[in-house]
């Protein structure tokens, strides 16, 4: 087999010195190892090391191009062997292969090392230039830098004259200053000493002309009863925001008042005396400043507390004594609580037979109110009155057969007691027929109640109501206690007080938008609101159920309590959400005459409608 890899035929393995080109790198062979020429064919081979071998290897190829060829010991093993024979040559061939084969790699590698080598010359070669750029670009900033330096340092040197320009004027500003501070705390000091001097001078001459003679030199407030000096207490105990209070519970002691209730409130009923009960009597509400004389509702400066064993109330309390009793406060922080003795025709006190004082009757200012009655209607009308329970005969949508007696009563007099500013109810009414009221708004809020027959009559509209298609409408209001009444319209007044009005305005002002006690129509438990709205209000009447009510409502014995442009008569504002029962036959007579119930009961109303 012939190699021509070289262009050297097959015995590229015979080497020598004749000439041959074989050997010649010129033509492509190798040249023959410096230290195998014309040494003996039996000489003994020089050995290397493997640094020698890599110093010749390295000499070698960068003088011909090539890696020298493997070392001759083939050449001179089995010389005696037939060079032509077929076994000599194949394997002749296989170690020339092997030859070339690592030849290859050797050049292979040794083209790696120096690509390598070049790459780290090339990159050194780069970074010589990256660094030379570096430094010629810090050449050419640092002529900037200086520049920008001089011109900063030049505008630091202005600064710092200008802030040491400004400090000297500050510190002369401030001397100045500290110069005249002292000139005026010299002059202060001086006006101080003797103000002070003359406030305390003027305290101890008011505290001793006046408090300490009154709380006998301790700092306390001083109460005298009946002239003579009772008990004293703390600026803690006698105050409550800002007003002074007193020992109620000591003052009925010492009376004789007869006291009951709980936690909540105490009740002091005022005896004659002979020991009978005159029937006034005065309830504080402890933690409250609303009290309520002779079951009329009052608001107190403060409120009342429990201290100890004992209750203490607001001095104002004794605004309501009409006779009886005094009670007087001074500027000085005392209290003097008086018993009025009675005087004779000559002006002289008038004393029992043992010789003891006697005294005036005690008298609360408010007296219980009285009822209004029901109107005779024949008494008011004559014989046009006598078709009571005559209503006209209506049909409905529902059965509503078990009703009817509820919807249009036998007598409707009993149902027409008119509830104003002018015509109160007092504190003791109190219907005994309550009933709950089915359709009640259930939104967390106690059930309302209205008189049997006004509870069922409702129950009837509701379910027509319901069958005509109107539903979402619930009771919101119903039959309201005098008390409760009372005890929201002091909880308003209360409230405009405390933004700064005086009782007076507060009043005048919460009664524009809260009935007082006694006056409010849900007090006769006739009286509902009901509507399908978050809470009442005129814009009801904008709602297709309201139509319906202001023509059907009569049949069911209601009525509209406070119709439109009836303000003057009825003295409320309109409000399409309240609605009053009376009986159909009078609720027909208000409705078709489009009248209200105070003209109603003024016979000002044609009873003949049909």
């Amino acid at each position: 087999m012939a190699d021509n890899r070289n262009g050297t035929g097959g015995n590229r393995g015979n080497t020598g010195n004749n000439g041959s080109n074989v050997n010649n790198p010129r033509y492509g062979g190798r040249p023959a190892q410096p230290y195998q020429q014309n040494r003996p064919a039996n000489a003994p081979r020089a050995q290397m090391t493997d640094r020698q071998r890599e110093a010749y290897e390295r000499a070698y190829f960068q003088r011909y191009g090539v890696l020298p060829p493997l070392d001759d010991e083939i050449y001179s093993q089995n010389r005696t062997m037939d060079p032509y024979s077929d076994p000599e040559r194949e394997r002749r061939i296989k170690e020339a292969a092997a030859r070339r084969r690592a030849e290859d790699r050797r050049r292979a590698e040794w083209e790696r090392r120096e690509r390598m080598a070049a790459e780290r010359e090339e990159k050194r070669f780069r970074e010589r230039e990256r660094e030379y750029t570096v430094k010629k670009r810090e050449r050419e900033n640092l002529a900037d830098y200086k520049e920008k330096r001089a011109r900063l340092e030049a505008e630091r040197e202005r600064e710092r004259q200008r802030r040491k320009l400004a400090e000297a004027a500050r510190r002369e500003a401030a001397r100045r200053r500290r110069r005249r501070r002292r000139v005026f705390n010299f002059h202060f000091r001086i006006f101080a000493a003797a103000f002070a001097a003359f406030a305390i001078l003027t305290v101890f001459l008011i505290y001793k002309m006046f408090y300490a003679g009154d709380a006998g030199g301790s700092g306390r407030v001083a109460y005298y009863v009946d002239g003579e000096r009772a008990y004293s207490a703390s600026t803690e105990t006698a105050y409550c925001n800002g007003k002074i209070c007193f020992n109620f519970s000591d003052m009925a002691k010492r009376y004789g008042f007869y006291v009951y209730g709980d936690s909540t409130s105490l009740k002091f009923v005022i005896p004659e005396e002979d020991g009978k009960s005159t029937g006034d009597v005065v309830e504080f509400f402890i933690g409250s400043n609303t009290a309520t004389v002779n079951d009329t509702p009052v608001s107190l400066e403060t409120d009342s507390r429990y201290i100890g064993s004992s209750l203490w109330v607001s001095c104002s309390i004794g605004d309501y004594f009409e006779n009886g009793i005094e009670i007087k406060t001074s500027g000085s922080g005392s209290v003097d609580i008086t018993r009025i003795r009675k005087l004779d025709a000559n002006g002289n006190y008038v004393r029992d037979a043992d010789r003891n004082y006697v005294y005036e009757s005690v008298v609360l200012s408010c007296k219980p109110m009285t009822g209004i009655e029901s109107i005779d209607l024949v008494a008011v009308f004559g014989d046009d009155a006598k078709g009571l329970g005559k209503g006209s005969a209506v049909t409905f949508k529902s059965d509503l057969s078990a009703y009817e007696e509820y919807m249009n009563p036998a007598d409707s007099n009993e149902y027409l007691i008119l509830v104003s500013d002018d015509s109160p109810l007092d504190v003791t009414y109190l219907p005994e027929d309550l009933t709950n009221v089915s359709n009640s708004r259930a939104d967390g809020r106690a059930v309302q109640r209205l008189r049997k027959y006004a509870a069922m009559s409702l129950d009837a509209l509701f379910i027509e109501m319901n069958a005509e298609g109107f539903k979402g409408v619930t009771v919101t209001s119903g039959f309201v206690s005098y008390n409760e009444q009372a005890n929201l319209f002091a909880k308003y007044v209360g409230e405009e007080m405390a933004k700064g009005y005086t009782e007076a305005q507060a009043r005048s002002l919460v009664s524009t938008y809260c009935d007082e006690a006694g006056t409010n129509d849900l007090q006769s438990g006739m009286s509902a609101v009901f509507h399908d709205m978050p809470y009442a209000s005129v814009k009801f009447a904008d709602e297709a159920v309201y139509k319906w009510l202001k023509n059907n409502a009569w049949k069911f014995g209601f009525i509209e309590r406070y119709p439109l442009g009836k303000g003057d008569i009825t003295g409320h504002e309109f409000d399409p959400c309240h609605y009053r029962y009376v009986g159909r036959y009078v609720a027909e007579i208000i409705c078709k005459n489009g009248g209200c119930l105070e003209e109603f009961l003024k016979g000002e109303l044609n009873l003949k409608v049909k």
